[in-house]
């Protein structure tokens, strides 16, 4: 998947998936103050509706960066070296969390809920979140618990955030490891679940 998308394997990848109208500004406004201490980052996004890439890709380019459109990338120079990735087709999500280094769940910097936290963790990813995970409360309490998700109120926190994790491979990896162990330790909540009703069925 790097290779198709042209991501040289040294690159940190910083993945905002599912975003809603408003967050983008955030990450911008996060990302280019990264950008200062971090000038190989690559951020990827992952509108949740992708008919909102055109304009989303509009907000970054815009601001001066090299942008890309998925769908256009084998038709950008190969010796074009862009800053953001803007993700215009649909199931591809789930696979980006592999090739990320810190995954931002979309839809919890604005009231819309969150998206499932566990997709990432499922790849011993980093989880930052936003303060709205209403959807997902649950997993979301376990994840901040076990240390393997951080909730951010905005542009300032997630950059913050953000830098600490780009610095702290160590620390990085361990957020992985202990969202990877929430998703294990609550594997077969359906059979659990099924087993406990059956006999009033």
């Amino acid at each position: 998947l790097r290779q198709s998308m042209r991501i040289l394997n040294a690159r940190k990848v910083f993945l905002a998936g599912s975003t809603h109208p408003g967050e983008e500004s955030m990450l911008l406004d996060a990302f280019s103050r990264l950008k200062h201490h971090e000038g190989d980052l690559l951020l990827i996004v992952a509108p949740r509706n992708p008919e909102r890439a055109g304009s989303v890709f509009r907000i970054f380019d815009s601001a001066g960066y090299s942008v890309g459109l998925m769908k256009e990338l084998k038709k950008i120079s190969s010796g074009k070296r862009l800053d953001v990735i803007i993700i215009d087709t649909m199931g591809l999500l789930k696979k980006l969390y592999a090739i990320a280094d810190i995954a931002f769940i979309g839809g919890s910097l604005v009231n819309c809920g969150g998206h499932n936290p566990l997709e990432p963790a499922a790849f011993s990813k980093p989880i930052i979140f936003g303060h709205d995970m209403s959807d997902f409360a649950d997993i979301a309490k376990m994840l901040i618990e076990a240390e393997g998700a951080v909730r951010v109120k905005d542009a300032k926190e997630l950059y913050n955030t953000l830098f600490l994790l780009l610095k702290n491979d160590k620390r990085a990896l361990e957020m992985g490891k202990n969202a990877l162990g929430v998703l294990t330790a609550n594997k077969g909540a359906v059979e659990k679940t099924i087993k406990v009703i059956k006999p009033y069925l």
